[in-house]
């Protein structure tokens, strides 16, 4: 993992450009550049954001990273659609754990909002994190799951 930086622009808008990761995004539309190069800034600047980009033996494969919106921290999980149901999620989300243990020591705790068509990533969530909230972001149903830091 390394934190995301400039660099990572063209790996970002392959992820956030592609319809197989957007439509799970808060309003399902891909990002434009202006929104890509804000949220590298602001990943670059800290403070309430922490992501990084994943990577394996073959590469970059996704981004992980927690934000703080509406007064609660986030977290944030872009996989790119070749590496999905390759078992990478909980590898990734427990060396981000650690991170945001280290990095962010003041959050005991995030949410997860998934989008209740997304049944991949809630059947993976629930394998260990219990839903704690149900609501609509506009007019997308979420679930949410509270996640604690260790």
């Amino acid at each position: 993992m390394r934190k995301v930086t400039s660099f990572d622009y063209d790996f970002i808008r392959d992820l956030v450009t592609n319809p197989q990761i957007y439509t799970h995004i808060k309003n399902r539309e891909k990002w434009s550049d202006n929104k890509i190069k804000v949220f590298i800034n602001e990943c670059e600047e800290g403070g309430n954001n922490l992501f990084y980009i994943c990577s394996v033996d073959e590469g970059d494969i996704g981004v992980i990273g927690v934000s703080l919106k509406k007064k609660k921290y986030s977290l944030t999980v872009f996989i790119h659609p070749d590496h999905q149901g390759k078992g990478y999620f909980w590898t990734i989300f427990d060396m981000f754990m650690g991170e945001v243990h280290n990095q962010l020591p003041k959050i005991n705790h995030f949410y997860v909002q998934i989008h209740e068509e997304n049944k991949k990533m809630i059947e993976i969530m629930e394998t260990k994190y219990k839903k704690s909230d149900s609501y609509y972001i506009g007019s997308i149903y979420v679930f949410e799951y509270k996640v604690q830091v260790w």
